[in-house]
């Protein structure tokens, strides 16, 4: 019952950060992540962030958790990747 709660409240922000308004909502602290590294960062959070167009900032989604409910996904800046060395772009 609390994980379909979480749920139903979780899509509820979504829709109204989808929408510009103002909610209330205790983000945690910004984390940077990459496709290779994202330490402390469930893996499906980190596939759904950068599914994200993030052309325009900030931009939101959710992933839902069977263990912990649902979580909100805003995604605030993107930092350009530095150049790879030609053996790891393959």
């Amino acid at each position: 019952m609390a994980a379909r709660l979480a749920v139903e409240e979780g899509r509820r922000l979504l829709a109204e950060l989808n929408e510009g308004k103002s909610v209330s909502v205790a983000w945690s602290t910004p984390q940077l992540a990459t496709r290779a590294e994202f330490k402390g960062i469930s893996e499906p959070v980190v596939r759904q962030a950068f599914r994200l167009d993030a052309s325009k900032v900030p931009v939101y989604a959710a992933v839902e958790n069977l263990q912990a409910g649902y979580t909100l996904v805003r995604v605030s800046a993107v930092k350009e990747a530095a150049e790879l060395p030609p053996e790891r772009v393959e």
